[in-house]
């Protein structure tokens, strides 16, 4: 956060690189938003596709995009892991087990008992909205803030929901 208008890095090195390849590929720049927050809008398919070429530079043996589901447990240890790896039933017998997942796939899987925490930051939820006639983007969303709440009333979303804060990307 800064009131300056010229966004700075504040991390350098690995940081600081992915975000200039990221907005070279998606042809951004960071947005000076309110109380002084800057932030890079970019589009999903290029932060992903510059994830998956900078792990695969970095790695012998990487299954991207795969689904766990099964573990196997012997004297405290993960020996085996099934997944889906393109559609492929595959079994992995890892040295070392590291779970990226974002939701403890692999301590459910084997009952192991996660961290918990009575304060959580809320996760980001990255999107895009098309096809809107209307490009102002207050309009844009105050509208998604109201469907947000009728969609909390109806049942329909978690009352989390209600904690949205919308940062607004780029209007083309």
């Amino acid at each position: 956060r800064s009131e300056n208008a010229i966004s700075r890095f504040v991390n350098h090195g690995f940081p600081e690189k992915f975000v200039q390849d990221l907005m070279q590929r998606s042809e951004t720049k960071p947005i000076l938003h309110i109380n002084g927050l800057h932030f890079l809008p970019y589009n999903q398919f290029d932060f992903m596709t510059l994830c998956d070429d900078i792990a695969l530079k970095n790695t012998d043996s990487l299954a991207l995009h795969s689904y766990v589901s099964k573990a196997t447990v012997k004297n405290d240890s993960i020996t085996c892991v099934e997944a889906m790896i393109y559609h492929q039933p595959t079994k992995i017998y890892p040295k070392v087990v590291i779970d990226t997942s974002g939701e403890a796939i692999l301590s459910t899987l084997i009952g192991s008992d996660a961290i918990k925490s009575d304060k959580y930051q809320a996760s980001a939820h990255v999107f895009m909205l098309v096809g809107f006639s209307n490009d102002d983007e207050t309009v844009l969303s105050l509208s998604l803030i109201r469907s947000i709440k009728f969609g909390i009333k109806d049942g329909a979303l978690d009352p989390d929901y209600e904690r949205i804060s919308i940062v607004p990307g780029s209007v083309s």
